[in-house]
């Protein structure tokens, strides 16, 4: 029996050993998979919260990770190893959590409990016609401005993060509802389709944002579109692609597509920009025109309606009547760059939903009265600033109407006479 005994213990002893070393691998192998996933989940959570410090996570969960690596990979090579990776949780384990608790500022511990911001010491123009505040205070909660004060009469929540803005001058940004974007190489001085790329519309865009314009919605953009004869221009879907995105230190961008007029009678300035717009001839062209266009998903669909002082053809009543009613159909406005006062009460009557300049112009002076007692009522006027001393005639003419009364307290005096 002793003999019996002699010769098995060592082999119980090498069992029991294998066995100890397969445990081992197992734990350690667990270990590294979940606290390398709750590592790489916190790191996610950090990220889609928007905390600004995130990355200071990355050499942590590296160094984590090498660490465990290492200890599993001993831990399959060497006996002493698995009987001493118990020890891997005191050593790696807990120093981790430890440095991943206190890698963040206190700031960002803040901003997990708060979304609250409170800007003080500027000098803020609020943009609603009142006086500048001096020493000002705003707060902002979840992106939403809340109050709007002087500095110390603003109640402030205690767990608001402060900044402080003494010295400088903050005020709204501006919105540019028609502007044309992208043609132009301001370096070279020179227009073209070939400059109209996504690098050239972002680089506009940060010169807007740079003098204080938020947001802007391109009109007559180069975007690919239907060609009359079944084929298609081939030119890209930059604006889209812009649309979609924020871009950092960049004005916010939108599109209308690149328009709809009679050929050759669209966008003007250069022949770049020339055919860029949907070529409209007959009621079948116009109706399966705002078909192909509304694909993209347009801010509002703009047309034209000018003859260049008569030296072009434009869209007639029967033309763009058939795009109005068509892209209702759709929900997607209609807006129109125009100039008679014989178009502008057509389209009234055809429902436009708005004009992207003044609604008459080239000399002639709209008949507010008139068009009030026959029933036509403009909705809006998406761009008020491009002619201002035209509408403000029209303020004059019908000084209680509300479409004109923001118009009226920004009318020079000299502005508020008739001519």
């Amino acid at each position: 029996m002793a003999v019996v005994e002699a010769e098995t213990a060592p082999l119980v002893a090498r069992a029991l050993e294998a066995q100890r070393m397969r445990t081992a691998r197992v734990l350690a192998l667990v270990r590294l998979a979940g606290v390398a996933a709750a590592l790489v989940l916190g790191l996610a959570r950090a990220y889609a919260a928007g905390e600004q410090d995130w990355r200071v996570l990355l050499p942590i969960l590296g160094g984590y990770a090498a660490g465990a690596f290492a200890l599993f990979g001993a831990v399959r090579v060497s006996a002493r190893a698995a009987r001493w990776a118990g020890l891997g949780v005191a050593f790696i384990d807990v120093p981790m959590v430890f440095l991943v608790a206190c890698s963040s500022p206190v700031e960002r511990q803040a901003a997990a409990t708060t979304s609250v911001t409170v800007f003080e010491g500027a000098r803020l123009i609020t943009g609603d016609g009142g006086a500048a505040i001096e020493n000002s205070a705003f707060i902002v909660a979840n992106n939403q401005f809340t109050r709007v004060g002087r500095r110390g009469e603003v109640q402030v929540p205690a767990a608001a993060l402060r900044v402080d803005l003494s010295g400088k001058t903050v005020m709204p940004t501006l919105s540019d509802l028609h502007g044309h974007f992208g043609f132009q190489n301001v370096a070279a001085g020179t227009m073209s389709k070939q400059s109209f790329t996504r690098e050239n519309l972002i680089a506009h865009l940060e010169r807007l944002a740079y003098v204080g314009v938020g947001a802007v919605v391109g009109v007559g953009d180069l975007v690919d579109r239907a060609e009359p004869n079944g084929g298609r221009t081939g030119w890209g879907d930059v604006p889209l692609r812009v649309r979609d995105e924020i871009i950092p230190n960049a004005a916010l961008f939108r599109t209308a597509g690149p328009g709809m007029a009679w050929p050759g009678s669209g966008a003007q300035g250069h022949a770049s920009r020339v055919d860029v717009s949907y070529p409209v001839t007959t009621v079948a062209d116009a109706r399966t025109a705002v078909q192909d266009y509304i694909r993209i998903k347009p801010e509002f669909i703009k047309i034209w309606v000018d003859s260049r002082g008569g030296r072009k053809q434009t869209l007639t009543p029967e033309l763009y009547r058939a795009i109005i009613d068509e892209a209702h159909k759709y929900d997607v406005p209609v807006a129109v760059h125009n100039v008679t006062l014989a178009d502008a009460k057509e389209m009234m009557r055809a429902g436009i939903d708005g004009w992207l300049h003044v609604p008459v112009r080239a000399g002639e002076v709209a008949q507010v009265t008139h068009l009030r007692t026959a029933g036509f009522q403009a909705a809006f006027v998406w761009r008020l600033v491009a002619q201002p001393e035209g509408l403000c005639r029209l303020a004059e003419a019908e000084p209680d109407r509300d479409l004109f009364h923001h118009r009226r307290r920004s009318c020079p005096a000299g502005n508020l006479t008739a001519s």
